[in-house]
């Protein structure tokens, strides 16, 4: 079993490099044959000169050849670093990560349901077959397969407003400021009430840890746009200096002396040279304010704090979760029950199934043993597929209720000729089917024995 995962996921690095490269170069088509320029915002405003925008490509690597930039992108990738978004102007990592946990919870979620209504439905209507309830819940089936799915998110959308019961936009309410408290804990820099009954130790750390944690982000973001100025440039570097200059005095611990070297640099040629900017970044990445021990032992401290945050922010999300979630789910329910309840009708057809009544086993052990064991086989096929649906096929809904997840994203980015973000969602979303499909795999050599998996 080991030998044959490590065997598919050998073969999944060339699948993804030919998806990458493909992509990449449609992408590079989009911009040469429908004008699909990154900097086209930019070129558009009357106030950014010439200068200002050749320094921007320069900077991103818009003007090096194709193969330049793909090598480029694959390097930076392959170190985690996803590139810059042109149109949020922010790093890509950051905005997958802020999405990507939104949108599997909304995806998660209707799968779940989608799921464990759909199978049991699907077995019941196949052993009731041709029953008063087999001829109304396939009428139904029918009716939603064929109902466009945008139209029922609308449908619901004017429900939710006529009535008031559901919310008809966002994760979650106006005034629900609990996940900003959440991330304040993880961050270090959680502020308690006025009417918090703090002991005087409790306070002094609360103030220690914060002034380390403000520290630790001054220095992040000085490594992030020194490492984005060291990789777009060549000979020298004079984009991220002025942000060094101004805010390297707040950080204590860096060398005086380099401190004065790269002023006195930048003094005298408005840019400093290459090897002194890795210096730089050498000695920034030695650095540690707040470090994994102090997040662990903040977050200890503030456990109770987590409880009560997670406990008011759950069951909001939750609540808007009811109609993105019936949206995605009723249609998927029509199918898959259909495919399952013809699936388990086709078992039930088979010799061995009258060889197991003939034999005299009770109808519970012939359909539940026998039947439907084998009739699961073709749906846990359709997993692999419904696995890289999670990232991508609750696009619609997010745009109509408003839901911020990866698919309204990637749209504003497809729009917004986002190089970067596109290409890191392509890669994602073919990374999730490769992976979807290996686990349909396993799990069909785990549900039938007849399988046989080969390295």
């Amino acid at each position: 079993m080991f030998r044959y995962i490590v065997k598919r996921v050998i073969q999944m690095i060339p699948l993804i490099i030919i998806i990458s490269m493909i992509a990449f170069g449609i992408i590079r088509i989009a911009e040469v044959y429908a004008k699909a320029d990154p900097l086209a915002q930019l070129k558009m405003n009357p106030s950014v000169t010439q200068e200002t925008i050749k320094r921007e490509e320069e900077r991103l690597g818009l003007n090096k050849p194709l193969y330049v930039r793909y090598l480029n992108w694959a390097k930076r990738f392959i170190t985690g670093d996803m590139g810059e978004s042109y149109y949020y102007k922010t790093p890509v990592i950051t905005l997958i990560k802020e999405r990507l946990s939104n949108t599997l919870i909304l995806s998660i979620s209707s799968f779940l349901v989608t799921w464990l209504i759909a199978i049991p439905l699907g077995i019941y209507l196949a052993v009731k077959q041709y029953s008063l309830i087999d001829q109304i819940f396939s009428s139904l089936s029918y009716f939603f397969m064929g109902f466009p799915d945008f139209f029922l998110a609308i449908l619901l959308l004017l429900f939710a407003a006529k009535t008031g019961w559901f919310p008809i936009s966002g994760m979650t309410s106006t005034n629900n400021n609990h996940m900003a408290k959440i991330n304040s804990v993880y961050a270090g820099k959680y502020e308690h009430g006025p009417k918090a009954n703090l002991s005087q130790e409790h306070i002094n750390y609360d103030k220690e840890i914060l002034e380390k944690a403000k520290k630790q982000e001054i220095l992040d973001s000085l490594k992030t746009s020194l490492f984005e100025d060291l990789t777009y440039s060549k000979d020298n570097l004079s984009n991220s200096i002025p942000k060094l200059i101004s805010d390297l005095p707040l950080l204590e611990n860096f060398s005086q002396e380099l401190y004065i070297k790269i002023k006195d640099e930048y003094q005298k040629n408005s840019y400093i040279s290459l090897g002194l900017g890795k210096e730089v970044y050498n000695e920034l990445n030695k650095m540690k304010y707040y470090s994994f021990g102090d997040k662990i032992f903040y977050t200890f401290k503030h456990i109770d704090r987590l409880i009560f945050h997670y406990g008011k922010y759950i069951p909001d999300v939750l609540y808007h979760l009811i109609l993105p979630t019936i949206t995605l789910s009723i249609i998927s329910i029509a199918a898959l029950q259909r495919r399952m309840r013809a699936n388990l009708l086709d078992v039930l057809n088979e010799e061995y199934i009258r060889t197991a009544r003939a034999k005299g086993l009770s109808e519970n052990v012939v359909i539940w043993k026998h039947a439907v064991r084998n009739a699961l086989n073709p749906m846990i096929t359709l997993l692999g597929f419904e696995f890289a649906s999670l990232l991508s096929g609750a696009a619609f809904v997010e745009i109509l209720f408003t839901w911020p997840g990866l698919g309204q994203m990637m749209l504003e980015a497809v729009l917004g000729y986002d190089l970067s973000l596109v290409m890191a969602g392509l890669i994602i979303s073919s990374v999730m089917l490769l992976v979807g499909n290996l686990l349909a795999d396993l799990l069909l050599a785990f549900t039938d024995p007849r399988i046989k998996l080969e390295a």
